[in-house]
């Protein structure tokens, strides 16, 4: 009888033992061998170029008072602008990275050359971004250059056209806008008050520049450059 019970406590042992170790091998099979389901993994959709420029973040309105840089007129095309526009295009300029980072409205008044500097020399004036965003007026270009800015912060493609457009007056005036291609679609945009008082508008583009575009003759493809 004494054997039979010790028969049968070795028995339990071992059965338990085994158990335990079934159990124990169960739960690492788990721990280190899980399973993933496809259809639930997380997939990321990227739809922005990478932009070739690192942009700080601004969170702050900037305390510094911009300053008119000195212009420089350049008259040998039809339609007058300054030397070197490109450099006017200024993504990572603080103020610019204030409005492009915290998504700000752009509210410039749209005021002539004439009006803000009293007739300049030569009848023409360009002003650099951050000094439009801190006084919160411009003419055409102007505004366009501040749209531009901004939008090349945003890593938008994006160019300044300039060239003529005929009001529904009739009238055919030199003017600067913004073109913007994204998604497949190529869009003409202005906060102009001039051009978005109008019904219809026949556009001209005869120039473009950006950042990394120089002046030169409009390209109705110039996305693909």
């Amino acid at each position: 009888m004494k054997g039979k019970k010790v028969l049968l406590v070795i028995f339990l042992t071992l059965f338990l033992f085994f158990s335990g170790c079934v159990v124990k091998a169960e739960e690492r099979n788990i721990q280190i061998r899980p399973t993933f389901n496809d259809s639930i993994l997380p997939t990321v959709n990227l739809t922005f170029k990478e932009i070739e420029y690192p942009i700080p973040i601004y969170t702050n309105k900037p305390i510094y008072k911009p300053i008119l840089r000195v212009y420089e007129i350049d008259k040998s095309d039809d339609i007058w602008h300054a030397k070197d526009p490109s450099s006017y295009i200024t993504p990572n300029n603080e103020w610019v990275q204030y409005y492009a980072k915290n998504d700000l409205s752009v509210g410039i008044i749209y005021r002539t050359d004439d009006d803000m500097y009293n007739y300049p020399a030569n009848g023409d004036i360009w002003q650099n971004a951050d000094y439009t965003l801190y006084t919160g007026y411009g003419d055409c270009e102007d505004i366009a250059i501040v749209e531009m800015s901004i939008l090349r912060a945003k890593g938008k493609d994006a160019v300044v056209v300039g060239g003529y457009i005929t009001l529904d007056n009739g009238n055919r005036i030199r003017d600067f806008w913004s073109e913007v291609y994204s998604d497949g679609i190529k869009s003409s945009i202005s906060s102009n008050p001039v051009i978005i008082s109008q019904k219809e508008l026949r556009l001209e583009p005869l120039y473009m520049f950006n950042d990394k575009i120089t002046w030169r003759s409009y390209n109705a493809k110039w996305y693909n450059n």
